[in-house]
Protein backbone atom coordinates (compact mmCIF):
# COMPACT_ATOMS: atom_id res chain seq x y z
CA UNK A 1 0.00 0.00 0.00
CA UNK A 2 3.05 2.10 1.20
CA UNK A 3 4.75 1.70 -2.69
CA UNK A 4 0.76 2.35 -4.36
CA UNK A 5 0.61 5.82 -2.81
CA UNK A 6 3.28 7.23 -4.64
CA UNK A 7 1.41 6.37 -7.68
CA UNK A 8 -0.37 9.77 -9.20
CA UNK A 9 -2.77 7.25 -10.88
CA UNK A 10 -5.95 6.75 -8.41
CA UNK A 11 -7.47 4.15 -10.29
CA UNK A 12 -4.30 2.18 -9.51
CA UNK A 13 -4.42 3.12 -6.34
CA UNK A 14 -7.89 2.06 -6.21
CA UNK A 15 -7.41 -1.40 -7.49
CA UNK A 16 -4.32 -1.97 -5.74
CA UNK A 17 -6.62 -1.09 -1.98
CA UNK A 18 -9.43 -3.20 -3.29
CA UNK A 19 -6.94 -5.98 -4.02
CA UNK A 20 -5.55 -5.61 -0.67
CA UNK A 21 -8.42 -5.49 1.31
CA UNK A 22 -9.98 -8.85 -0.47
CA UNK A 23 -6.75 -11.03 0.36
CA UNK A 24 -7.27 -9.77 3.53
CA UNK A 25 -10.82 -10.77 3.64
CA UNK A 26 -9.70 -14.07 1.62
CA UNK A 27 -7.33 -15.04 4.51
CA UNK A 28 -9.06 -14.35 7.43
CA UNK A 29 -11.76 -16.77 6.22
CA UNK A 30 -9.55 -18.94 5.38
CA UNK A 31 -8.21 -18.99 8.94
CA UNK A 32 -11.21 -19.26 10.54
CA UNK A 33 -12.61 -22.29 8.42
CA UNK A 34 -9.15 -24.26 8.92
CA UNK A 35 -9.41 -23.49 13.01
CA UNK A 36 -13.11 -24.63 13.11
CA UNK A 37 -13.73 -20.95 14.13
CA UNK A 38 -16.46 -19.84 11.89
CA UNK A 39 -19.61 -20.63 14.02
CA UNK A 40 -18.02 -19.06 17.29
CA UNK A 41 -16.87 -15.77 15.38
CA UNK A 42 -19.25 -15.23 13.03
CA UNK A 43 -22.01 -15.97 15.37
CA UNK A 44 -21.52 -12.60 17.75
CA UNK A 45 -20.31 -10.81 15.10
CA UNK A 46 -23.42 -10.99 13.47
CA UNK A 47 -25.65 -10.16 16.62
CA UNK A 48 -23.15 -6.82 17.07
CA UNK A 49 -24.13 -6.25 13.12
CA UNK A 50 -28.08 -6.80 13.51
CA UNK A 51 -27.98 -4.61 17.31
CA UNK A 52 -26.07 -1.71 15.23
CA UNK A 53 -28.23 -2.15 12.43
CA UNK A 54 -31.65 -1.48 15.18
CA UNK A 55 -29.78 1.48 16.76
CA UNK A 56 -29.51 2.70 13.23
CA UNK A 57 -32.77 2.29 12.11
CA UNK A 58 -34.59 3.64 15.66
CA UNK A 59 -32.26 6.86 15.31
CA UNK A 60 -33.79 7.40 12.04
CA UNK A 61 -37.07 6.92 13.38
CA UNK A 62 -36.35 9.34 15.99
CA UNK A 63 -34.76 12.09 13.17
CA UNK A 64 -37.46 11.75 10.82
CA UNK A 65 -39.97 12.00 13.74
CA UNK A 66 -38.08 14.87 15.12
CA UNK A 67 -38.21 16.42 11.75
CA UNK A 68 -42.29 16.07 10.95
CA UNK A 69 -42.85 18.11 14.66
CA UNK A 70 -40.55 20.88 13.51
CA UNK A 71 -42.00 21.00 10.35
CA UNK A 72 -45.50 21.04 12.22
CA UNK A 73 -44.45 23.87 14.51
CA UNK A 74 -42.81 25.82 11.40
CA UNK A 75 -46.52 25.35 10.13
CA UNK A 76 -48.43 26.36 12.57
CA UNK A 77 -46.07 29.72 13.25
CA UNK A 78 -46.40 30.80 10.07
CA UNK A 79 -49.95 30.43 10.20
CA UNK A 80 -50.53 32.41 13.04
CA UNK A 81 -47.86 34.53 11.63
CA UNK A 82 -50.22 35.29 8.40
CA UNK A 83 -53.02 35.59 10.73
CA UNK A 84 -51.10 38.67 12.76
CA UNK A 85 -50.10 40.13 9.25
CA UNK A 86 -53.77 40.20 8.39
CA UNK A 87 -55.16 41.69 11.26
CA UNK A 88 -52.01 43.79 11.46
CA UNK A 89 -53.27 45.04 7.45
CA UNK A 90 -56.82 46.06 9.16
CA UNK A 91 -55.04 48.54 11.27
CA UNK A 92 -54.53 50.27 8.98
CA UNK A 93 -56.84 52.48 6.26
CA UNK A 94 -58.80 51.21 4.08
CA UNK A 95 -59.09 54.67 2.29
CA UNK A 96 -57.47 57.61 2.51
CA UNK A 97 -59.94 60.15 2.96
CA UNK A 98 -58.74 63.61 0.51
CA UNK A 99 -60.53 66.86 0.87
CA UNK A 100 -61.77 68.79 -2.21
CA UNK A 101 -58.12 69.93 -3.49
CA UNK A 102 -56.10 67.39 -1.94
CA UNK A 103 -54.42 64.14 -2.67
CA UNK A 104 -53.24 61.53 -0.84
CA UNK A 105 -51.32 58.22 -1.51
CA UNK A 106 -49.50 55.79 1.00
CA UNK A 107 -46.85 52.95 0.12
CA UNK A 108 -46.20 50.31 3.38
CA UNK A 109 -43.81 47.00 3.07
CA UNK A 110 -42.71 45.14 6.14
CA UNK A 111 -39.72 43.87 6.51
CA UNK A 112 -41.38 40.56 8.20
CA UNK A 113 -44.96 39.17 8.13
CA UNK A 114 -45.68 41.40 10.40
CA UNK A 115 -43.99 45.22 11.42
CA UNK A 116 -43.66 47.48 13.59
CA UNK A 117 -44.73 50.83 11.15
CA UNK A 118 -47.65 52.09 10.60
CA UNK A 119 -49.39 55.07 9.16
CA UNK A 120 -53.45 56.74 9.35
CA UNK A 121 -55.51 59.36 8.58
CA UNK A 122 -58.81 60.01 9.69
CA UNK A 123 -61.09 63.04 10.03
CA UNK A 124 -61.37 64.53 13.38
CA UNK A 125 -65.01 63.94 14.08
CA UNK A 126 -67.56 66.20 12.62
CA UNK A 127 -64.70 68.85 11.96
CA UNK A 128 -63.30 69.54 8.53
CA UNK A 129 -60.10 68.49 9.75
CA UNK A 130 -57.60 65.65 9.30
CA UNK A 131 -55.25 64.13 11.60
CA UNK A 132 -52.10 62.61 10.02
CA UNK A 133 -49.93 60.15 11.84
CA UNK A 134 -46.88 57.62 10.99
CA UNK A 135 -44.69 56.01 13.51
CA UNK A 136 -42.26 53.39 14.10
CA UNK A 137 -41.91 51.20 16.61
CA UNK A 138 -38.35 50.03 18.12
CA UNK A 139 -37.25 46.42 16.98
CA UNK A 140 -38.74 44.08 14.86
CA UNK A 141 -40.90 41.07 15.24
CA UNK A 142 -44.21 40.30 16.23
CA UNK A 143 -43.51 42.22 20.23
CA UNK A 144 -43.16 45.45 17.52
CA UNK A 145 -46.46 44.77 15.74
CA UNK A 146 -48.11 44.18 19.11
CA UNK A 147 -46.80 47.59 20.41
CA UNK A 148 -47.57 48.98 17.09
CA UNK A 149 -51.48 47.90 17.33
CA UNK A 150 -51.13 49.75 21.06
CA UNK A 151 -50.00 52.99 20.00
CA UNK A 152 -52.21 52.93 16.74
CA UNK A 153 -55.08 52.62 19.00
CA UNK A 154 -54.05 54.93 21.95
CA UNK A 155 -53.70 57.51 19.12
CA UNK A 156 -57.26 57.07 17.68
CA UNK A 157 -58.38 57.04 20.68
CA UNK A 158 -57.08 60.59 22.11
CA UNK A 159 -57.03 62.26 19.20
CA UNK A 160 -61.03 61.15 18.55
CA UNK A 161 -62.20 61.71 22.22
CA UNK A 162 -64.64 64.40 22.98
CA UNK A 163 -63.54 67.01 25.58
CA UNK A 164 -63.36 70.82 25.88
CA UNK A 165 -59.33 71.19 24.50
CA UNK A 166 -60.75 69.05 21.32
CA UNK A 167 -64.02 71.02 20.70
CA UNK A 168 -62.33 74.33 19.97
CA UNK A 169 -61.56 73.69 15.98
CA UNK A 170 -59.05 77.48 16.75
CA UNK A 171 -56.73 75.34 18.67
CA UNK A 172 -55.90 72.26 17.08
CA UNK A 173 -52.25 72.12 18.69
CA UNK A 174 -54.19 71.22 21.89
CA UNK A 175 -55.25 68.21 19.87
CA UNK A 176 -51.81 67.06 19.03
CA UNK A 177 -50.64 68.02 22.42
CA UNK A 178 -52.93 66.07 24.36
CA UNK A 179 -52.86 63.07 22.22
CA UNK A 180 -49.65 62.49 21.93
CA UNK A 181 -48.59 63.41 26.10
CA UNK A 182 -51.60 61.24 26.78
CA UNK A 183 -50.20 58.17 24.58
CA UNK A 184 -46.44 58.72 26.06
CA UNK A 185 -48.08 58.94 29.52
CA UNK A 186 -49.94 55.49 29.18
CA UNK A 187 -47.42 53.39 27.46
CA UNK A 188 -44.60 54.79 30.36
CA UNK A 189 -47.29 53.84 33.11
CA UNK A 190 -48.17 50.58 31.82
CA UNK A 191 -45.44 49.08 29.98
CA UNK A 192 -42.67 50.80 30.95
CA UNK A 193 -40.62 47.35 32.09
CA UNK A 194 -41.02 46.30 28.15
CA UNK A 195 -38.44 49.21 26.84
CA UNK A 196 -40.38 49.31 24.12
CA UNK A 197 -40.75 52.71 22.22
CA UNK A 198 -41.94 54.53 19.18
CA UNK A 199 -40.77 57.35 16.81
CA UNK A 200 -44.55 59.04 16.40
CA UNK A 201 -45.62 62.47 14.42
CA UNK A 202 -48.89 63.72 14.33
CA UNK A 203 -50.41 66.24 12.44
CA UNK A 204 -53.79 68.25 12.14
CA UNK A 205 -54.82 69.21 8.76
CA UNK A 206 -56.65 72.70 7.70
CA UNK A 207 -57.72 71.84 4.18
CA UNK A 208 -58.99 75.11 3.61
CA UNK A 209 -56.08 77.27 4.82
CA UNK A 210 -53.59 74.27 4.94
CA UNK A 211 -52.23 74.73 8.12
CA UNK A 212 -50.77 71.46 9.43
CA UNK A 213 -50.30 71.88 13.15
CA UNK A 214 -47.94 68.59 14.41
CA UNK A 215 -45.88 67.02 17.22
CA UNK A 216 -42.91 65.07 15.96
CA UNK A 217 -42.12 62.54 18.75
CA UNK A 218 -38.46 61.72 17.87
CA UNK A 219 -39.90 60.79 14.32
CA UNK A 220 -37.85 60.96 10.85
CA UNK A 221 -38.28 65.05 10.05
CA UNK A 222 -41.15 65.11 7.44
CA UNK A 223 -40.81 67.50 4.51
CA UNK A 224 -42.68 69.97 2.94
CA UNK A 225 -41.68 70.24 -0.59
CA UNK A 226 -42.16 73.60 -2.92
CA UNK A 227 -41.10 74.45 -5.86
CA UNK A 228 -37.96 76.15 -6.06
CA UNK A 229 -37.03 75.80 -2.44
CA UNK A 230 -35.07 73.10 -0.50
CA UNK A 231 -37.49 70.83 1.60
CA UNK A 232 -38.36 72.26 4.65
CA UNK A 233 -37.99 69.73 7.29
CA UNK A 234 -40.38 69.13 10.10
CA UNK A 235 -37.93 68.64 12.91
CA UNK A 236 -38.49 67.06 16.24
CA UNK A 237 -40.20 68.81 18.35
CA UNK A 238 -39.75 65.72 21.63
CA UNK A 239 -38.84 62.71 22.53
CA UNK A 240 -40.22 59.24 20.89
CA UNK A 241 -43.26 58.34 22.73
CA UNK A 242 -42.73 55.82 25.84
CA UNK A 243 -38.98 56.46 25.99
CA UNK A 244 -39.76 58.75 29.06
CA UNK A 245 -42.42 59.27 31.89
CA UNK A 246 -43.32 63.35 31.72
CA UNK A 247 -41.75 64.03 28.12
CA UNK A 248 -42.46 67.44 27.41
CA UNK A 249 -43.59 67.92 23.61
CA UNK A 250 -44.52 71.37 22.31
CA UNK A 251 -46.64 71.79 19.30
CA UNK A 252 -45.19 73.40 15.54
CA UNK A 253 -47.08 74.23 12.67
CA UNK A 254 -46.48 74.55 8.78
CA UNK A 255 -48.55 75.67 5.84
CA UNK A 256 -49.16 73.97 2.67
CA UNK A 257 -49.75 76.17 -0.49
CA UNK A 258 -50.99 74.82 -4.06
CA UNK A 259 -48.84 72.55 -5.42
CA UNK A 260 -46.85 71.61 -1.92
CA UNK A 261 -46.40 67.80 -1.36
CA UNK A 262 -46.03 66.59 2.36
CA UNK A 263 -43.80 63.48 2.50
CA UNK A 264 -43.88 61.00 5.33
CA UNK A 265 -41.50 57.89 5.57
CA UNK A 266 -39.98 55.86 8.37
CA UNK A 267 -35.98 55.51 8.10
CA UNK A 268 -36.47 51.97 6.65
CA UNK A 269 -36.78 53.89 3.30
CA UNK A 270 -34.32 56.58 3.42
CA UNK A 271 -32.00 53.27 5.06
CA UNK A 272 -32.32 50.40 2.56
CA UNK A 273 -28.95 49.73 1.39
CA UNK A 274 -27.96 48.35 -2.36
CA UNK A 275 -25.27 45.02 -2.66
CA UNK A 276 -22.83 47.80 -2.06
CA UNK A 277 -24.05 49.28 1.23
CA UNK A 278 -25.01 52.40 -0.38
CA UNK A 279 -28.21 53.86 1.32
CA UNK A 280 -31.15 55.10 -0.60
CA UNK A 281 -30.81 58.57 1.00
CA UNK A 282 -33.26 61.43 1.74
CA UNK A 283 -31.37 63.50 -0.64
CA UNK A 284 -32.71 61.17 -3.13
CA UNK A 285 -36.18 60.54 -1.72
CA UNK A 286 -36.37 64.60 -2.09
CA UNK A 287 -34.89 64.71 -5.55
CA UNK A 288 -37.98 62.37 -6.73
CA UNK A 289 -40.61 64.66 -5.55
CA UNK A 290 -39.34 67.84 -6.65
CA UNK A 291 -38.65 66.45 -9.92
CA UNK A 292 -42.19 64.43 -9.80
CA UNK A 293 -44.87 66.75 -7.56
CA UNK A 294 -47.64 66.36 -10.38
CA UNK A 295 -49.75 63.60 -7.88
CA UNK A 296 -49.39 61.92 -5.07
CA UNK A 297 -49.82 58.66 -6.36
CA UNK A 298 -47.42 59.28 -9.18
CA UNK A 299 -44.73 60.93 -6.53
CA UNK A 300 -45.31 57.45 -4.46
CA UNK A 301 -45.25 54.92 -7.64
CA UNK A 302 -41.79 56.89 -8.60
CA UNK A 303 -39.93 56.57 -5.41
CA UNK A 304 -41.34 52.73 -5.05
CA UNK A 305 -39.77 52.34 -8.50
CA UNK A 306 -36.92 54.20 -7.42
CA UNK A 307 -36.34 51.78 -4.31
CA UNK A 308 -36.59 48.56 -5.93
CA UNK A 309 -34.14 49.73 -8.61
CA UNK A 310 -32.14 50.31 -5.67
CA UNK A 311 -32.00 47.47 -4.19
CA UNK A 312 -31.88 45.70 -6.97
CA UNK A 313 -32.50 41.68 -6.34
CA UNK A 314 -32.30 42.79 -2.33
CA UNK A 315 -34.99 43.57 0.00
CA UNK A 316 -35.33 46.52 2.78
CA UNK A 317 -33.78 45.23 6.07
CA UNK A 318 -36.45 47.35 8.11
CA UNK A 319 -40.05 48.61 7.61
CA UNK A 320 -41.12 50.54 4.96
CA UNK A 321 -43.68 53.05 5.19
CA UNK A 322 -44.37 56.32 2.82
CA UNK A 323 -46.77 58.56 2.43
CA UNK A 324 -47.74 61.56 0.28
CA UNK A 325 -50.12 64.92 1.11
CA UNK A 326 -50.30 67.18 -1.33
CA UNK A 327 -52.26 69.86 -2.16
CA UNK A 328 -53.55 70.40 -6.14
CA UNK A 329 -52.74 73.62 -7.23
Amino acid sequence: MTALSFHRSALVYGIGAFGVATACVAAAGAALVAGSLVVPVVRPLAVVALAWAGLLTLNALEAARARIETEKARQIAEHELEIGRTIQTGFLPASLPEPPGWEVAAFFQPALQVSGDFYDIFPMGDDRRLAIVIADVCDHGVGSALFMALTRSLVRAFALRKGEAHAQPGRPERVVLDTVEQTNAYICETHGEAGMFATLFMGVLDPVDGTLTYVNGGHEPPAVIRAGSPPALLKATGLAVGALPDSPYRAAAATLQAGDCLVLYTDGLTDAEDGAGARFGKERLFGLVTAGCTSARGIVDDIVAALKAHLGKGSPFDDVTLMVVRKTP
